[in-house]
């Protein structure tokens, strides 16, 4: 007979507090009562933590890193019927990731092994970002330095995804924030092809009094590589969505 905490395992053999365990049964009441049944079976989590976000709690669950794969296969459907359990708090799965200090003078003698670039804190740090977003990809990523010293992380997320979750990012940034301490925003940037497409198109409809071949030309010489690149991209028939009406601007662009 199944326990209510048959899908939770602590480090070190602790018991698991009331909040813990309630996630442990809904997950086994996901097992025992949907299609889930056959990923649910072999898998389990570490600990759970909920977090105040914005006047709203959200969910941190932590499972074990040989089962992380396994858990974002089936993540998407299992985040949904979480959420639904539990009144619509936004819910998020975390690998367990353990940060091994910087080796020092006297540390480096007795361990003769080195420690792994996974274990650091930075490497870390970047893999918990991506564990909360996902599935969404993050497609880029900068560091902005005030004028006090401190930083912000500015993500940028993949444009596609924006309105599925763009309700989240705010409670993805404070649950960083709550996690590592650090400050981090999130944007949808247009894709590097479509910002250089506007800027050809600007360029053009700008320069429009030049003459057909100086205006060619210069614009060759400004945009060299766009331009190939562009040739590249529109030849290719699998285009977002979101830029299928960049062909007939660059057709119309060469025609110009």
């Amino acid at each position: 007979m199944f326990t209510a905490n048959a899908k939770i395992l602590k480090s070190g053999g602790s018991e698991p507090d009331q909040f813990e365990a309630s996630i442990s049964n809904a997950l086994l009441e996901l097992e025992m009562n949907s299609d889930l049944r056959s990923h649910l079976r072999e898998l389990y989590i570490t600990k759970a933590k909920e977090l105040e976000t914005n006047n709203k709690k959200s969910i941190i669950i932590y499972v074990p890193m040989p089962k992380l794969k396994a858990f974002q296969k089936i993540q998407t459907r299992l985040v949904r019927e979480l959420e639904k359990k539990f009144s619509g708090k936004h819910v998020m799965f975390v690998g367990e990731r353990k940060i091994l200090p910087k080796p020092t003078r006297k540390t480096r003698t007795k361990n003769k092994q080195k420690r792994p670039r996974s274990r650091t804190l930075t490497s870390v740090y970047d893999a918990l970002l991506e564990d909360i977003v996902y599935p969404v990809e993050i497609v880029g990523k900068r560091i902005r330095v005030k004028l006090d010293g401190s930083q912000v992380i500015k993500v940028h997320l993949d444009k596609n995804e924006q309105t599925n979750i763009e309700h989240k990012v705010d409670t993805f940034a404070s649950v960083y924030k709550q996690l590592t301490g650090r400050d981090v925003t999130f944007e949808f940037p247009e894709s590097y092809i479509y910002r250089q497409l506007s800027r050809i198109i600007r360029f053009k409809l700008s320069h429009s009094h030049i003459s057909h071949t100086r205006g060619e030309n210069r614009l060759s010489r400004v945009y060299p590589a766009s331009l190939r690149i562009l040739m590249i991209y529109l030849a290719h028939s699998k285009a977002p969505s979101n830029e299928t009406s960049s062909r007939d601007a660059y057709t119309k662009l060469r025609e110009f």
